[in-house]
C-alpha cells in the first residue's frame, strides 16, 4: 500500500456476521464463566497480550506501525509503537464459519473439522469454552455500543503491517485501527476483538454486554475439541 486510502482500508472490517452461518467462541477460566454468562466481559490492556510469550498468542509487533525502505540492495524495517495503543483494553474472541469450521454430522448435529479444532487446541489452554450464536451476539455488542460510545469491535486484520510513504497526520486521526493488527503468522486465530478506550488508564476493566444471547457452555476438564458436537439450532 503507498497511500493514505490504502492504509485506511487495511482496517475495515473484512467480515460481516452472517445469521444462520457463523459461531463466536471465547475461551476462559473456570472461575470467569459466571460473569462471562451474564454478560461480563474482562478487558487486558494491549501491551498485556503482546508480551505473551506463548507463540500462537503473543506477538511483539501488535499495535505497531512498520515501514520497509528499500535503496538498491540494502533493506530495512522500521517500527513505531504508541503508548495509547498498547494502553487500549481489549478482548479476545474466535469467529467460526459453518460451512469453513464445520461438517455435518445429521439435521441435528454438527462437528468441528479436524484442521478447525486444532487450531483452537492451540489457544484454548484447558480453558473452558463457550460458543455463542453469531448473530444474537452481534447484536449485543450493537446495543452496548449505544450505551457506550467508547466500547467497539472488528475482526483482526492479518498482515505484515508493512506500510510506505503514509502521511504522519493521517496516520495519527486513525491511531485506533492499529490495535485491530495482528502479524500473518497468527491468521488462523480469525480473532474477533472487543476494544474499549479509557482514561484511568488501568491494567484491566471490563464491560458489561447488554441484550440477550444464546450460547453452549462446556467446561474445560471434559472438552475434546476433536470430537466436539454443536447442536444445529445454534446456527438457526
Amino acid at each position: 500500500m503507498d497511500n493514505n486510502e490504502g492504509y485506511l482500508n487495511l482496517f475495515k472490517n473484512p467480515t460481516i456476521l452472517k445469521p444462520g452461518q457463523q459461531m463466536v467462541v471465547k475461551f476462559v477460566l473456570p472461575e470467569y464463566v459466571k460473569d462471562l454468562l451474564s454478560g461480563k466481559i474482562y478487558m487486558r490492556q494491549l501491551k498485556f497480550f503482546k508480551g505473551l510469550e506463548d507463540e500462537q498468542r503473543g506477538d511483539k509487533h501488535e499495535g505497531t506501525w512498520r515501514q520497509s525502505f528499500s535503496d538498491g540492495e540494502i533493506k530495512m524495517e522500521s517500527s513505531i509503537s504508541y503508548k495509547f495503543v498498547d494502553e487500549i483494553q481489549i478482548a479476545c474472541f474466535t469467529l467460526l464459519d459453518k460451512e469453513r469450521d464445520f461438517y455435518k454430522l445429521n439435521d441435528s448435529w454438527y462437528m468441528l473439522k479436524p484442521n478447525a479444532a486444532k487450531n483452537l487446541e492451540k489457544i484454548r489452554e484447558k480453558r473452558d469454552a463457550v460458543f455463542y450464536d453469531a448473530n444474537d451476539f452481534l447484536q449485543s455488542l450493537v446495543q452496548t455500543n449505544k450505551n457506550n460510545p467508547d466500547f467497539t469491535w472488528s475482526m483482526i486484520e492479518y498482515t505484515n503491517c508493512m506500510q510506505k510513504a503514509v502521511n504522519n497526520e493521517f496516520r495519527m486521526q486513525h491511531i485506533e485501527g492499529q490495535a485491530f493488527i495482528k502479524d500473518s503468522f497468527f491468521a488462523n486465530q480469525r480473532e474477533l476483538r472487543l476494544m474499549k478506550i479509557e482514561s484511568n488508564k488501568k491494567d484491566s476493566t471490563n464491560i458489561q454486554l447488554l441484550g440477550p444471547r444464546k450460547y453452549r457452555h462446556f467446561a474445560g476438564s471434559a472438552l475434546n475439541l476433536r470430537k466436539l458436537k454443536i447442536s444445529a439450532e445454534m446456527f438457526a
